[in-house]
Order: C-alpha cells, then sequence, then structure tokens
C-alpha cells in the first residue's frame, strides 16, 4: 500500500460506533409465519428501506423517496433552487443533502419525521456528497478548497467544532462514503493522475491511503460500501460505457467482481441487492442488480 502523499496533512478523526444491522428482507418465493408477518406498508418499508433520490423537475432539481413496490414517487423538497446527492443517517431519522438555497451550494440536514431543515455548513465554496458516520454524529463530505476538490469531516454534536481535514494532497479528493464498521473512507481521488478508488484508514496515520484501482484504465467513481462494511461498491467508465465492480475486503488482492452496467451503485439495506443508475441516449433509469 503506498504512503500518505508527500505534504500531505494528516488529522485524527474521532472513532464511531458500529451500526447495527438492518433486518434483511426475504427472498423471492419465501413466507413469513403469520405471527411475523408485516401488518402495515410503514412496516414494509422500515424491513425493506427507501430510496432517496434527486431528480430534476422542472427548473430545478428536487429530492424524492421512493420504493418501487410500496412508495410511489414522493415529493420531499419544492424550493427555487437546486437539492441534489440525498443520504440518509445510519439511524433512518435524517437527510443530508447539498443545496444550492442561498446561491451557492451548502450542505443542509432535514429531519425526515418533521420535515425540518437545518443548515450544516455556510460557505461561499461548493460542498457536497455527504456521508454519514456509523453513529450519525459525524458527516464527512466534499468541499472546494483552494481550486480543488478535499474531503473533509464535521462533527453533528458540535456544529462549532472547526472541520477536520481528511485530504489535503494534490488533485481533487471526492465522493466519500463511510463504511458501516466505522474505520474506513472509500472516495475517488486523482492523486496517481487518473481517478481512482481510495480507502482512508482512519485508525492508521502511516499508510493511511491505499489505492484499489490503480491497475484500472478506466474512470472510477462513485464508492459505495455494503451494509455490513464487507464489500465496496463503484462505477468505472471506459469509451461508451460504465460497469459497476464490487471489491470483496476479506479477499483484498482478489480482482473486483464486475456486475453489469450502470452508474452510482447504492446497496438496499440487506445487501443482496444493487441499485444503479442506468443511462441510455434519452433517458437516465433505475436499475438493479440481484447479488
Amino acid at each position: 500500500a503506498p504512503p500518505a502523499q508527500a505534504g500531505e496533512t494528516i488529522q485524527p478523526v474521532p472513532p464511531t460506533a458500529t451500526s447495527t444491522q438492518p433486518t434483511p428482507t426475504l427472498p423471492p418465493g419465501s413466507t413469513l409465519a403469520p405471527s411475523t408477518t408485516p401488518r402495515s406498508t410503514q412496516e414494509i418499508l422500515r424491513q425493506q428501506g427507501l430510496i432517496f433520490l434527486s431528480m430534476s423537475d422542472g427548473k430545478y432539481k428536487h429530492l424524492f423517496a421512493y420504493h418501487p413496490q410500496y412508495l410511489p414517487l414522493t415529493r420531499l423538497t419544492n424550493g427555487g433552487w437546486d437539492d441534489i446527492q440525498p443520504a440518509v443517517s445510519s439511524d433512518g431519522t435524517r437527510l443530508a443533502f447539498s443545496s444550492r438555497q442561498n446561491g451557492y451550494w451548502d450542505i443542509f440536514l432535514s429531519d425526515l419525521a418533521t420535515g425540518q431543515k437545518a443548515r450544516l455548513t455556510d460557505t461561499p465554496a461548493y460542498d457536497g456528497s455527504p456521508t454519514w458516520s456509523p453513529d450519525s454524529q459525524w458527516l464527512a463530505y466534499e468541499s472546494y478548497i483552494d481550486n480543488h476538490l478535499q474531503i473533509r469531516v464535521r462533527s453533528l454534536t458540535d456544529p462549532n467544532q472547526a472541520p477536520l481535514e481528511l485530504t489535503s494532497a494534490p488533485g481533487d479528493n471526492y465522493s466519500p462514503t463511510w463504511s458501516p464498521l466505522g474505520r474506513e473512507i472509500a472516495f475517488v481521488s486523482t492523486r496517481g493522475g487518473s481517478e481512482d478508488i481510495w480507502v482512508a484508514r482512519l485508525d492508521r496515520v502511516d499508510d493511511r491511503f491505499i489505492n484499489l484501482t490503480g491497475t484500472s484504465t478506466g474512470r472510477n467513481r462513485h464508492p459505495h460500501w455494503s451494509p455490513d462494511g464487507r464489500y465496496l461498491a463503484w462505477a468505472s467508465d471506459t469509451p461508451g460505457i460504465s460497469t459497476l465492480y464490487v471489491w470483496d475486503s476479506l479477499a483484498p488482492d482478489a480482482a473486483p467482481r464486475a456486475i453489469g452496467n450502470g452508474d452510482i451503485p447504492i446497496w438496499r439495506p440487506d445487501g443482496q441487492v444493487l441499485l444503479a443508475e442506468i443511462r441510455s441516449p434519452n433517458q437516465t433509469a433505475l436499475g438493479a442488480y440481484n447479488l
């Protein structure tokens, strides 16, 4: 594993608790005993989770919630500005997203029970792509600093605390995703000259950063951890096609597994299905791969 880049500042990142895994959904064709059968749509949604997405709607992009069987596309925001990149907290109570409500991009938090919103960052620079720590007490995000994207970590229990600096290497560092196990953040970096998937091991100072895709010829983007923290999915662009890959952290030297066409992969809460954006010349769809 390559060491941290020369001149890169390493700041300590706080420990996080390991998240509790959600109740898995049933495989197709199986049944539940009558005593445990969900009695309402709400119970089913609690088990299976929701899809949160940003979608162009008229002049602006707004946030929506959706389940392909149990919840029609439901609008969450409707302001005269763009809201993008929603990320739900590990405890399922809040949504973080990037919004241009004030004319520039900041991170906002929304309480899903009450709909109340609060601004977390307030800078004229772009802030986006939020990702939650497993204990929902910290947020990592990308920020445009000195003409480059860098990753910062911010406390949600002490908003007055200055954000911690996770990256400062040359090039751009962006699209962070916090492992459910708490001690790793995967992200995209161009520090090696191409768009590669890197992992920051938060409990290390020396050799903190490792490159997972250094031999890849494609543009690697949008990493996302599986709910149990074992697998990391991402999209790799080669001319004319975007392919989803899954890497197994228990077999780190094995080649990543190609899943199929798609972009922006997201895992279902039980880890058995990978949701992805499927692009064609005239439309963008949602697709799912049963793993």
